[in-house]
Parts: C-alpha cells; sequence; structure tokens
C-alpha cells in the first residue's frame, strides 16, 4: 500500500502513476490515469503518459495499487487499545499510558488510509490533546473531531465500578451527572475544552 499526504508536499507538481482509481463519485473505478496535482490541488486525471510531467515534478508509482480519497471514520476512540473490556479502559493502565496508545493508534489509522475521525469519547481530555499535538505538526494521524468524556448518568453505561471505588472524574471515560443543571455545567467544561 502507498501512503501519500500529495497535499503537503512542497513541489508544485505531483503526479500519481495509479493502477486503480476510486474518485468517490460511485463511478466504475478507472485504470490506466495519472492523478495530477498542481500547488496542492488535484487538478484532474489523465490517460497515463499525455500529462506533459513537469522536470521538478514528484512521481509517485503506485500503478499496483489502488488510489482513492481518504476514508472517514465517524466512531473512533483514539485511546482505546489492549483492553478486554470497558473496566480496563479505566483500570489498571493509566492515563499516561493510553495518551501513548492514542499517539499510535492516530498513526496507524492513517497508514490505513483514514484521512479524518471522529474520537467518540474517552478518558479525560486525551483526544484533545492528540487533535492539537497534530495540529502542530507534532506527529502525524488523521484530521480529528473530538468529542472527550461521555457525559452519562450514574448507573448508565460508563459508570463501571460499585459505588464504593473511586476514580478520579478525570481519569474516567464519561462524566456522571444527575439532572438538568449538572448536564448543562458539563457541556459546558466540555465546550471549554474545545470539543
Amino acid at each position: 500500500m502507498v501512503h501519500a499526504d500529495i497535499t503537503q508536499s512542497t513541489n508544485r507538481h505531483v503526479v500519481v502513476r495509479s493502477g486503480w482509481v476510486i474518485d468517490g463519485s460511485g463511478a466504475e473505478a478507472r485504470t490506466g490515469v495519472d492523478l495530477v496535482v498542481e500547488d496542492g490541488l488535484i487538478v484532474g486525471l489523465f490517460a497515463t503518459g499525455t500529462y506533459d510531467v513537469p522536470d521538478d515534478a514528484i512521481v509517485i508509482d503506485a500503478s499496483g495499487s489502488t488510489v482513492m480519497p481518504g476514508i472517514v471514520d465517524a466512531h473512533f476512540h483514539v485511546s482505546y487499545c489492549n483492553h478486554l473490556g470497558m473496566q480496563e479502559l479505566e483500570w489498571p493502565k493509566s492515563l499516561e499510558y493510553q495518551s501513548a496508545c492514542a499517539v499510535h493508534n492516530a498513526e496507524r489509522a492513517l497508514m490505513s488510509g483514514v484521512t479524518s475521525a471522529m474520537d467518540v469519547g474517552g478518558r479525560g481530555a486525551i483526544g484533545l490533546a492528540l487533535r492539537q499535538m497534530l495540529d502542530d505538526g507534532m506527529g502525524v494521524g488523521p484530521r480529528l473531531r473530538v468529542s472527550a468524556q461521555m457525559i452519562d448518568a450514574p448507573g448508565g453505561a460508563v459508570d463501571l465500578w460499585p459505588s464504593g471505588v473511586s476514580i478520579p472524574e478525570n481519569h474516567r471515560l464519561g462524566i456522571l451527572v444527575s439532572g438538568v443543571d449538572e448536564m448543562r455545567s458539563a457541556v459546558r467544561r466540555q465546550i471549554k475544552l474545545g470539543v
């Protein structure tokens, strides 16, 4: 598999020699075409050999591969890893361990063709921190929209422990709320964080 973010190239021209091209429109896959990028924008598909390739162009040989738009993962948990059940997402692994997993998972998602993802919940503010890191150009991963912690009621899906077990709120998968006022407060705190 060939992975390339051709929109970030500093070269003015990029030509991708494709085996097959899926353009995302629903049309049949095309073969024998070159995808041409000028100044970071796709300008078209040309029958192989018909585009006059400039001397300074980057030419990517993807002739044995399928070229397609990036995949969108609309249900992604960037910090989840190596757990056997929901409770293992909060204990015994630390928040720091899951943060390191998130960096790995973001790169793995991008290398699998996922260029945009919606992180639909996780511990603390891991997804938010990762999104900021990627936006700052530190590391690789898909473009992220982030939900941060889930908002739930006591006894709900992410209230994972008996009442005698105490886990700091910012280390949990969810914020537990009862009633309208607590819900508003939780939503406002999440918005302030940047969800």
